[in-house]
């Protein structure tokens, strides 16, 4: 029997197979609920998908999930314009994070503890180690590689020690100086930010954060023109969101090293890129057309 870690559907049993599972399940919320409030899904479908998505994060001990959800429906609500059934979606989604923190202590109640208790949460993202002894953990990551590396150098911690110095190989004898002698005990292979700092420096990781920020503004180009077809909105919408959960997983995970889980996210962001270059190719076209018509 597979529990926690090692439930990961079709990603396969095997621990950390939620990772990817995690993002599967962030762009089914993001999109249902974009559909839901463009009134291109019903309520009971909409219901049924995300009632499976916290089945699936419960038994699998998803706990960001629960965060991102909440965060889909900020964003949701003050990035568009608002509507009465925004306004219901917001209420509706409350009353399930309610409803499935409840289910969440009957089914584990020392998992859920990380959900409700803030002293409980630090612990988990920080005092403690991930993984081990001497491991990272998510908010402590940086600040031990700083001393670690840097001594806590600014001058170190802007740059880092170089693009591939800190990675690692299926194959042992292709793994970096650095993960020989420090990867197994710190695993900083484990949360993205840790090896983009480690490598890149502050400068490194801002500008790949900056990747997601820009899209996300990309996302609101030509917002007031009139759509045509709302379910072409809704994957744009899809986009924005989902590219600030992409920020949170940056710090939670390594969800963007991991092929079955980074190729699916990137593709949900080029929408934005897709369809502006459809329609710059539809306006392209128009114009010929009438050229030639003219001459």
């Amino acid at each position: 029997m597979y529990l926690g870690d090692f439930i990961g559907g079709m990603f396969g049993p095997i621990q950390g197979s939620n990772v990817a599972m995690n993002v599967y399940l962030s762009i089914i919320l993001v999109f249902t609920l974009a559909a839901f409030t463009e009134k291109k899904l019903s309520f009971i479908k909409l219901s049924l998908y995300v009632s499976m998505c916290f089945y699936i994060a419960i038994l699998a001990e998803m706990k960001i999930i629960y965060f991102e959800f909440l965060i889909i429906l900020i964003i949701l609500i003050f990035t568009s314009k608002v509507s009465f059934k925004k306004i219901v979606t917001m209420i509706l989604g409350v009353l399930t994070l309610i409803v499935v923190l409840n289910i969440w202590k009957a089914y584990n109640p020392d998992s859920s503890a990380y959900l409700t208790n803030w002293n409980s949460i630090l612990n988990y993202t920080a005092e403690t180690s991930y993984a081990g002894t001497n491991s990272l953990n998510r908010l402590s990551a940086i600040p031990m590689l700083s001393t670690l590396f840097f001594q806590d150098n600014w001058a170190g911690g802007l740059v880092g020690i170089g693009l591939g110095n800190a990675d690692t190989s299926n194959i042992d004898l292709l793994n970096s100086p650095t993960y020989s002698l420090y990867g197994e005990t710190l695993k900083y292979t484990y949360f993205q930010q840790a090896i983009l700092f480690l490598e890149t420096g502050i400068i490194g990781l801002l500008i790949y954060l900056g990747f997601f920020i820009v899209i996300f503004l990309h996302s609101f180009q030509k917002r007031k023109v009139k759509w045509v077809n709302h379910y072409e909105y809704i994957y744009i919408v899809t986009a924005r969101i989902f590219s600030i959960l992409a920020i949170l997983m940056v710090f939670y995970n390594q969800s963007f090293r991991l092929e079955s889980s980074g190729y699916l996210a990137f593709l949900i962001l080029a929408i934005p890129y897709i369809w502006v270059n459809n329609e710059e190719e539809e306006i392209t076209k128009k114009f010929d057309n009438k050229l030639s018509i003219s001459r």
